[in-house]
């Protein structure tokens, strides 16, 4: 059960940025991608209310890519995640978006600004 929700659909230019007011979100993204979805909300993590991000980034370039998310709220937890996940090779095809459910395990409540970065990196 969702505790709180709150959502921010972004459909976004590459290295798009907020105006760095308070509440606001912040943007780098590599040109090779692009975020396509940003939502955040409290839900149960193990039994515990926790901070939870979906983000969706998609493959702009014509080349297979993948690429880390990495969240930072400034008074709280900053975490890295890998699209994708998975896979042989861990890589997302030209055109490919891909959606992952991100936990900040220790950080219970809703974030008054946050900062999302898109970087490329090798794959596995």
């Amino acid at each position: 059960m969702l505790g709180a929700v709150v959502t921010a659909v972004a459909l976004l230019a590459a290295g798009a940025a907020a105006s760095g007011e308070p509440g606001a979100i912040s943007y780098r993204v590599t040109p090779s991608a692009k975020i396509t979805k940003v939502s955040y909300y409290l839900d149960k993590y193990k039994g515990t209310e926790t901070l939870f991000f979906e983000i969706a980034v998609k493959n702009m370039s014509d080349q297979p890519k993948r690429f880390r998310v990495f969240v930072d709220i400034p008074d709280g937890p900053s975490a890295a995640y890998y699209y994708p996940l998975a896979g042989k090779p861990p890589v997302l095809k030209p055109g490919q978006e891909v959606s992952e459910k991100l936990p900040l395990v220790i950080y219970n409540r809703l974030p008054s600004a946050f900062s999302l970065a898109v970087d490329e990196i090798e794959a596995l």
